[in-house]
């Protein structure tokens, strides 16, 4: 008898067939296969990049992947903004989830209310923006040296994927990712010479995309 019952294999088969092509494999054995890697808290499969998964062309894979909590985030918001979203995460020297995606205007007043934004115009209810919020010790948490590895791993993939100068990032404002020098420290001076500019709300976990 298989180690996985069948009650567990018949689950596995319906999320499947609900969530065609989100989950990135082809099977229940599959997924099994996978689980067998290691998975991550939020519900996603870690890749065991030394069992000889498929590395990043040209990059070392961080072998992050992305739980099904982030998943549901990411469906509605822009394609090419997942694109980014999605190859960052195997860049980066930090695990993150996404915690916002698209909103719903009432979801948006709830953030207006309690202060975690500050204009009710956000990109986030035309799925052009997520927040992405290191996930560290299998919690999430606002720390801010995550959000500059973060930033600079979006940053890697948005230049690689041609989008840098659609894409700004929360900690400047008034600057987009084709402005940044792609190295980590940059980001955190960045932050500090947008704080002399502007008084505006900084938002580290913040990334938007600007439409074609």
């Amino acid at each position: 008898m298989k180690a996985h019952s069948q009650f567990t294999r018949d689950l596995i088969d319906i999320a499947i067939r609900t969530v065609p092509g989100k989950l990135g494999v082809v099977g229940v054995e599959d997924i099994i296969r996978l689980s067998s890697m290691g998975v991550n808290p939020e519900g996603g499969v870690l890749t065991n990049t030394a069992s000889g998964t498929p590395q990043v062309p040209g990059q070392r894979d961080s072998g992050f992947r992305f739980g099904a909590a982030s998943e549901r985030e990411l469906i509605g918001v822009n394609p090419d903004l997942v694109r980014v979203t999605r190859l960052g995460l195997r860049y980066s020297s930090q695990d993150y989830c996404v915690y916002d995606g698209i909103r719903s205007v009432k979801e948006q007043q709830q953030h207006f209310k309690t202060g975690t934004t500050k204009t009710m115009q956000s990109r986030h209810l035309q799925g052009l923006a997520v927040d992405l919020v290191p996930w560290i010790n299998g919690k999430v948490v606002w720390d801010w040296d995550g959000c500059y590895e973060i930033a600079c791993a979006i940053d890697k993939a948005a230049t690689e994927l041609g989008l840098a100068h659609r894409i700004t990032w929360g900690g400047a404002w008034d600057r987009t990712l084709a402005d940044f020098s792609g190295k980590a420290d940059s980001y955190k001076t960045a932050v500090e010479e947008y704080k002399q500019r502007h008084h505006n709300f900084i938002d580290g976990p913040h990334f938007q995309i600007t439409p074609n």
